[in-house]
Protein backbone atom coordinates (compact mmCIF):
# COMPACT_ATOMS: atom_id res chain seq x y z
CA UNK A 1 0.00 0.00 0.00
CA UNK A 2 1.56 3.53 -0.41
CA UNK A 3 2.10 5.53 2.36
CA UNK A 4 2.28 9.28 1.31
CA UNK A 5 4.30 11.92 3.95
CA UNK A 6 4.28 15.40 3.75
CA UNK A 7 7.38 16.67 5.01
CA UNK A 8 7.66 20.03 6.53
CA UNK A 9 9.37 22.74 3.97
CA UNK A 10 12.45 24.60 5.20
CA UNK A 11 12.39 28.02 2.99
CA UNK A 12 15.71 30.30 2.71
CA UNK A 13 14.29 33.68 2.00
CA UNK A 14 16.29 35.96 0.54
CA UNK A 15 14.79 39.48 0.65
CA UNK A 16 12.30 38.61 4.11
CA UNK A 17 12.60 36.89 7.76
CA UNK A 18 9.08 35.20 8.30
CA UNK A 19 8.06 32.01 7.44
CA UNK A 20 4.81 30.71 5.19
CA UNK A 21 3.57 27.25 4.69
CA UNK A 22 2.14 28.62 1.27
CA UNK A 23 4.45 30.43 -0.30
CA UNK A 24 3.34 32.44 -3.69
CA UNK A 25 6.17 33.53 -6.07
CA UNK A 26 6.08 34.73 -9.75
CA UNK A 27 7.84 32.80 -12.87
CA UNK A 28 7.60 35.68 -15.52
CA UNK A 29 3.80 35.23 -16.91
CA UNK A 30 3.54 31.73 -14.56
CA UNK A 31 2.88 32.92 -10.77
CA UNK A 32 3.51 29.76 -9.08
CA UNK A 33 2.28 29.22 -5.50
CA UNK A 34 3.90 26.22 -3.85
CA UNK A 35 1.51 24.32 -1.62
CA UNK A 36 3.47 21.51 -0.18
CA UNK A 37 6.69 19.06 -0.68
CA UNK A 38 5.49 14.96 -0.44
CA UNK A 39 7.91 12.15 -0.43
CA UNK A 40 5.61 9.00 -1.58
CA UNK A 41 7.69 6.90 1.09
CA UNK A 42 8.38 8.10 4.15
CA UNK A 43 12.16 6.64 3.53
CA UNK A 44 13.49 4.18 0.69
CA UNK A 45 15.73 1.36 0.41
CA UNK A 46 18.65 1.44 -1.11
CA UNK A 47 18.89 0.88 -4.77
CA UNK A 48 15.12 1.32 -4.54
CA UNK A 49 13.24 4.50 -7.05
CA UNK A 50 12.83 7.79 -5.13
CA UNK A 51 9.55 10.06 -5.62
CA UNK A 52 8.86 13.48 -4.89
CA UNK A 53 5.98 15.60 -5.77
CA UNK A 54 5.71 19.12 -5.63
CA UNK A 55 2.36 20.43 -5.42
CA UNK A 56 1.23 24.13 -6.37
CA UNK A 57 -0.59 26.53 -8.22
CA UNK A 58 -0.26 28.50 -11.27
CA UNK A 59 -1.98 32.07 -11.25
CA UNK A 60 -3.72 33.64 -14.47
CA UNK A 61 -1.08 34.88 -16.41
CA UNK A 62 -2.86 38.51 -16.39
CA UNK A 63 -2.63 38.77 -12.98
CA UNK A 64 -0.73 41.04 -12.31
CA UNK A 65 -0.52 41.54 -8.77
CA UNK A 66 2.32 38.93 -8.36
CA UNK A 67 4.39 39.74 -11.17
CA UNK A 68 2.92 38.39 -14.26
CA UNK A 69 3.42 39.50 -17.50
CA UNK A 70 2.91 38.49 -20.96
CA UNK A 71 6.92 37.25 -21.30
CA UNK A 72 6.47 33.21 -22.00
CA UNK A 73 9.05 31.58 -20.68
CA UNK A 74 9.98 27.57 -19.38
CA UNK A 75 9.45 26.29 -16.19
CA UNK A 76 12.42 25.27 -14.34
CA UNK A 77 12.90 22.72 -11.86
CA UNK A 78 16.25 22.15 -10.24
CA UNK A 79 16.91 19.55 -7.37
CA UNK A 80 20.10 19.11 -5.13
CA UNK A 81 21.49 14.90 -4.73
CA UNK A 82 24.34 13.66 -3.70
CA UNK A 83 27.00 13.11 -5.79
CA UNK A 84 26.97 9.14 -5.19
CA UNK A 85 23.25 8.90 -6.59
CA UNK A 86 25.08 9.68 -9.84
CA UNK A 87 21.27 11.27 -10.68
CA UNK A 88 21.51 12.63 -14.25
CA UNK A 89 21.54 9.03 -15.57
CA UNK A 90 17.99 8.18 -13.83
CA UNK A 91 15.84 11.40 -13.00
CA UNK A 92 13.18 12.14 -14.62
CA UNK A 93 10.47 15.37 -13.87
CA UNK A 94 7.34 15.78 -15.21
CA UNK A 95 4.35 18.23 -14.62
CA UNK A 96 0.64 17.39 -14.46
CA UNK A 97 -2.24 19.46 -14.43
CA UNK A 98 -4.27 18.28 -11.34
CA UNK A 99 -7.41 20.35 -11.19
CA UNK A 100 -10.52 20.75 -12.92
CA UNK A 101 -9.27 23.47 -15.54
CA UNK A 102 -7.54 23.68 -18.67
CA UNK A 103 -4.61 25.66 -19.64
CA UNK A 104 -3.81 26.59 -23.01
CA UNK A 105 -2.92 23.79 -24.20
CA UNK A 106 -2.54 20.86 -21.03
CA UNK A 107 -5.70 19.48 -20.46
CA UNK A 108 -6.94 18.50 -16.93
CA UNK A 109 -4.90 15.09 -15.98
CA UNK A 110 -2.77 15.42 -18.62
CA UNK A 111 1.21 15.23 -17.81
CA UNK A 112 4.15 16.67 -20.00
CA UNK A 113 7.29 15.58 -19.21
CA UNK A 114 10.67 17.84 -18.64
CA UNK A 115 14.10 17.76 -20.19
CA UNK A 116 17.50 18.34 -18.63
CA UNK A 117 18.42 21.39 -19.28
CA UNK A 118 21.88 21.33 -21.92
CA UNK A 119 24.63 22.10 -20.99
CA UNK A 120 24.89 24.99 -24.10
CA UNK A 121 21.90 26.46 -22.47
CA UNK A 122 22.85 29.47 -19.41
CA UNK A 123 20.98 31.09 -17.18
CA UNK A 124 19.77 34.28 -18.68
CA UNK A 125 21.28 36.56 -15.28
CA UNK A 126 24.28 34.33 -14.96
CA UNK A 127 25.15 33.54 -18.57
CA UNK A 128 28.86 32.39 -18.07
CA UNK A 129 27.84 29.26 -16.03
CA UNK A 130 25.64 26.00 -16.81
CA UNK A 131 22.05 25.88 -15.14
CA UNK A 132 24.25 23.27 -12.52
CA UNK A 133 27.27 25.83 -11.95
CA UNK A 134 25.44 28.65 -11.07
CA UNK A 135 22.69 26.76 -8.88
CA UNK A 136 26.16 25.54 -7.15
CA UNK A 137 27.27 28.85 -6.93
CA UNK A 138 24.37 31.12 -5.79
CA UNK A 139 22.72 27.85 -3.33
CA UNK A 140 25.58 25.89 -2.48
CA UNK A 141 24.38 22.66 -0.24
CA UNK A 142 22.18 25.28 1.87
CA UNK A 143 21.81 22.85 5.76
CA UNK A 144 23.61 19.93 4.49
CA UNK A 145 27.14 19.03 6.35
CA UNK A 146 29.14 17.94 3.42
CA UNK A 147 29.67 19.19 0.38
CA UNK A 148 29.86 16.21 -2.26
CA UNK A 149 26.49 17.16 -3.91
CA UNK A 150 25.16 18.76 -7.15
CA UNK A 151 22.58 20.64 -8.63
CA UNK A 152 20.31 19.31 -11.85
CA UNK A 153 17.94 21.39 -13.95
CA UNK A 154 15.35 20.40 -15.83
CA UNK A 155 12.53 22.99 -17.81
CA UNK A 156 9.98 22.39 -19.59
CA UNK A 157 9.77 22.22 -23.57
CA UNK A 158 6.79 24.35 -23.77
CA UNK A 159 6.53 27.70 -22.56
CA UNK A 160 4.12 27.50 -19.56
CA UNK A 161 0.93 30.08 -19.84
CA UNK A 162 -1.89 29.77 -17.76
CA UNK A 163 -4.50 32.83 -18.99
CA UNK A 164 -8.09 31.15 -17.58
CA UNK A 165 -9.50 32.67 -14.58
CA UNK A 166 -8.93 30.49 -11.98
CA UNK A 167 -5.54 29.28 -10.88
CA UNK A 168 -4.65 25.71 -12.46
CA UNK A 169 -3.51 23.14 -10.05
CA UNK A 170 -0.01 22.05 -10.83
CA UNK A 171 2.05 18.73 -9.11
CA UNK A 172 5.27 18.21 -10.26
CA UNK A 173 6.64 14.66 -10.02
CA UNK A 174 10.46 13.54 -10.06
CA UNK A 175 11.87 10.45 -9.60
CA UNK A 176 15.27 8.82 -9.39
CA UNK A 177 17.34 5.51 -8.82
CA UNK A 178 19.07 5.61 -5.51
CA UNK A 179 22.08 3.98 -5.16
CA UNK A 180 23.67 1.19 -2.63
CA UNK A 181 24.65 3.19 0.06
CA UNK A 182 22.50 4.43 3.48
CA UNK A 183 22.22 8.03 3.27
CA UNK A 184 20.33 10.59 4.93
CA UNK A 185 20.33 13.77 3.08
CA UNK A 186 18.05 17.14 2.92
CA UNK A 187 17.83 17.07 -0.53
CA UNK A 188 17.71 21.02 -2.53
CA UNK A 189 14.75 22.37 -4.75
CA UNK A 190 14.51 25.40 -6.84
CA UNK A 191 11.54 26.35 -8.75
CA UNK A 192 12.56 28.90 -11.73
CA UNK A 193 11.94 29.99 -15.41
CA UNK A 194 14.27 30.91 -18.44
CA UNK A 195 12.63 34.32 -18.40
CA UNK A 196 14.40 35.50 -15.48
CA UNK A 197 16.96 32.35 -15.01
CA UNK A 198 19.02 32.57 -11.40
CA UNK A 199 18.03 36.61 -10.97
CA UNK A 200 17.10 35.72 -6.57
CA UNK A 201 16.93 39.46 -6.66
CA UNK A 202 13.95 40.03 -8.18
CA UNK A 203 11.25 42.17 -7.18
CA UNK A 204 8.69 39.45 -7.41
CA UNK A 205 11.22 36.64 -6.30
CA UNK A 206 11.05 35.08 -9.12
CA UNK A 207 13.62 32.68 -7.80
CA UNK A 208 12.66 30.44 -5.07
CA UNK A 209 14.67 27.54 -3.27
CA UNK A 210 13.87 25.52 -0.29
CA UNK A 211 15.55 22.17 0.93
CA UNK A 212 13.77 19.28 2.59
CA UNK A 213 13.81 17.75 6.42
CA UNK A 214 16.35 15.13 6.42
CA UNK A 215 15.63 11.96 4.54
CA UNK A 216 17.02 8.31 4.79
CA UNK A 217 18.07 6.12 2.19
CA UNK A 218 17.86 2.71 4.50
CA UNK A 219 18.92 -1.16 4.20
CA UNK A 220 21.65 -0.19 1.80
CA UNK A 221 25.54 -1.64 2.18
CA UNK A 222 28.24 -0.26 4.84
CA UNK A 223 28.30 3.26 7.01
CA UNK A 224 25.46 5.81 7.11
CA UNK A 225 26.75 8.37 4.65
CA UNK A 226 25.20 11.75 6.75
CA UNK A 227 24.66 15.05 5.19
CA UNK A 228 22.48 16.14 7.83
CA UNK A 229 24.66 15.88 10.94
CA UNK A 230 28.11 17.19 11.32
CA UNK A 231 30.42 14.12 12.09
CA UNK A 232 34.14 15.09 12.95
CA UNK A 233 35.72 12.88 10.57
CA UNK A 234 34.69 11.47 7.17
CA UNK A 235 36.04 10.30 3.98
CA UNK A 236 35.86 12.53 0.52
CA UNK A 237 34.30 11.15 -1.85
CA UNK A 238 31.36 9.56 -0.91
CA UNK A 239 31.55 6.27 -3.17
CA UNK A 240 35.40 5.14 -4.24
CA UNK A 241 36.94 2.21 -5.13
CA UNK A 242 40.62 1.52 -3.76
CA UNK A 243 42.16 3.09 -6.81
CA UNK A 244 40.77 6.54 -6.41
CA UNK A 245 42.61 9.38 -4.65
CA UNK A 246 40.90 9.54 -1.04
CA UNK A 247 40.25 12.84 1.65
CA UNK A 248 40.55 11.73 5.40
CA UNK A 249 39.08 15.10 6.88
CA UNK A 250 38.74 16.14 9.95
CA UNK A 251 36.54 19.15 11.22
CA UNK A 252 36.83 19.99 14.35
CA UNK A 253 34.44 21.71 17.22
CA UNK A 254 31.59 20.33 15.43
CA UNK A 255 31.10 17.75 18.34
CA UNK A 256 31.35 18.96 22.12
CA UNK A 257 34.08 18.61 24.16
CA UNK A 258 36.53 17.78 20.87
CA UNK A 259 39.86 16.40 22.83
CA UNK A 260 41.86 17.74 19.33
CA UNK A 261 40.78 21.58 19.35
CA UNK A 262 43.35 24.05 19.48
CA UNK A 263 45.78 21.22 19.07
CA UNK A 264 49.51 21.82 17.29
CA UNK A 265 49.59 18.92 15.22
CA UNK A 266 46.93 16.22 14.50
CA UNK A 267 47.75 12.82 12.89
CA UNK A 268 45.11 9.91 11.83
CA UNK A 269 45.86 6.26 12.48
CA UNK A 270 44.74 4.26 9.63
CA UNK A 271 43.48 0.44 9.27
CA UNK A 272 43.08 -0.65 5.91
CA UNK A 273 41.22 -4.13 5.78
CA UNK A 274 41.54 -6.90 2.17
CA UNK A 275 39.38 -8.52 0.57
CA UNK A 276 41.60 -11.50 1.39
CA UNK A 277 41.69 -10.93 5.40
CA UNK A 278 44.45 -9.40 5.53
CA UNK A 279 44.84 -6.31 8.08
CA UNK A 280 47.42 -3.36 7.19
CA UNK A 281 48.14 -0.77 9.92
CA UNK A 282 49.55 3.04 9.27
CA UNK A 283 50.11 5.46 12.25
CA UNK A 284 50.72 8.90 13.03
CA UNK A 285 50.02 9.86 9.43
CA UNK A 286 49.89 13.73 9.66
CA UNK A 287 46.96 15.28 8.36
CA UNK A 288 47.69 18.93 7.26
CA UNK A 289 45.39 22.40 8.00
CA UNK A 290 42.86 23.41 5.40
CA UNK A 291 41.03 26.31 7.12
CA UNK A 292 41.52 28.39 10.14
CA UNK A 293 42.48 25.09 12.20
CA UNK A 294 39.11 24.31 11.96
CA UNK A 295 39.30 21.42 8.94
CA UNK A 296 42.31 19.32 8.63
CA UNK A 297 42.58 16.75 5.89
CA UNK A 298 44.95 14.18 4.53
CA UNK A 299 45.32 12.42 0.69
CA UNK A 300 45.51 9.05 -0.05
CA UNK A 301 45.50 6.14 -2.99
CA UNK A 302 45.02 3.71 -1.00
CA UNK A 303 46.14 0.91 -3.01
CA UNK A 304 49.96 2.44 -3.34
CA UNK A 305 49.69 3.89 0.22
CA UNK A 306 49.17 0.19 1.88
CA UNK A 307 50.81 -1.74 -0.93
CA UNK A 308 48.32 -3.71 -1.81
CA UNK A 309 48.73 -6.34 -4.40
CA UNK A 310 46.78 -6.85 -7.75
CA UNK A 311 45.39 -10.52 -6.38
CA UNK A 312 43.93 -8.17 -3.53
CA UNK A 313 42.03 -5.22 -2.82
CA UNK A 314 40.83 -2.83 0.29
CA UNK A 315 36.80 -3.46 1.02
CA UNK A 316 37.22 -0.97 4.41
CA UNK A 317 39.38 1.53 6.39
CA UNK A 318 38.72 1.99 9.98
CA UNK A 319 40.77 5.58 11.32
CA UNK A 320 40.75 7.74 14.03
CA UNK A 321 42.47 10.92 14.85
CA UNK A 322 44.92 12.18 17.99
CA UNK A 323 47.29 15.08 18.05
CA UNK A 324 50.43 15.65 19.69
CA UNK A 325 49.88 15.26 23.12
CA UNK A 326 48.10 11.47 23.27
CA UNK A 327 44.50 13.32 22.65
CA UNK A 328 42.05 10.55 20.49
CA UNK A 329 39.01 11.49 18.82
CA UNK A 330 36.72 8.32 17.92
CA UNK A 331 32.92 8.15 16.48
CA UNK A 332 30.89 8.45 19.69
CA UNK A 333 28.15 5.58 19.66
CA UNK A 334 24.85 6.96 20.34
CA UNK A 335 21.50 5.01 21.66
CA UNK A 336 17.86 6.11 22.50
CA UNK A 337 16.66 6.61 25.56
CA UNK A 338 13.11 7.04 25.55
CA UNK A 339 11.84 8.30 29.38
CA UNK A 340 8.01 9.50 30.26
CA UNK A 341 7.08 13.10 30.80
CA UNK A 342 5.56 13.18 34.00
CA UNK A 343 3.75 16.47 32.62
CA UNK A 344 2.49 14.93 29.09
CA UNK A 345 2.56 10.82 29.71
CA UNK A 346 1.34 10.86 26.02
CA UNK A 347 4.28 12.22 24.43
CA UNK A 348 7.36 10.73 25.91
CA UNK A 349 10.52 12.22 25.95
CA UNK A 350 12.97 10.82 23.67
CA UNK A 351 16.97 11.63 24.05
CA UNK A 352 20.38 10.45 22.27
CA UNK A 353 23.31 9.79 24.82
CA UNK A 354 26.80 8.61 24.19
CA UNK A 355 27.20 5.41 25.13
CA UNK A 356 30.56 4.41 23.64
CA UNK A 357 33.02 5.51 21.34
CA UNK A 358 34.42 3.39 17.83
CA UNK A 359 37.01 4.22 14.92
CA UNK A 360 35.15 6.14 12.02
CA UNK A 361 34.77 3.67 9.46
CA UNK A 362 34.55 3.78 5.24
CA UNK A 363 33.83 1.39 3.19
CA UNK A 364 35.04 1.09 -0.85
CA UNK A 365 32.59 0.35 -3.54
CA UNK A 366 33.61 -2.02 -6.52
CA UNK A 367 31.42 -0.08 -8.98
Amino acid sequence: MKKNIKLALQWTFHFSFFLIFTLAFSLACINFFVEGLEFEQEQVNAGDELIIYLNGKIAPADDSSLGGGATESQLVVAICVPTIWDAIGSLQMSYTNIGPDDANYIEPGETRAMIPIPANEHPKTDPDYTWSQSLMRKCGVGPNRRDDMEWIAFRSVESVVHAKGNPMDLRITIKLKTTGENVRVKLGFVVNNTGQGMNIESAYNYFRLFWSKCYEIVNGEGAVVDFCDFKPGYVLPSNATNNDIIMIKYAGGVMDNDPLVNSNQIFVNVVAHTQNGNTIEKNNVLIREDVMGIFYSCALWPTEYFGISNNDRIISLEYFFINDKGSTLLDPVYETIITEDPEDPDHPIEEEIIVGYQPFKYDFSCR
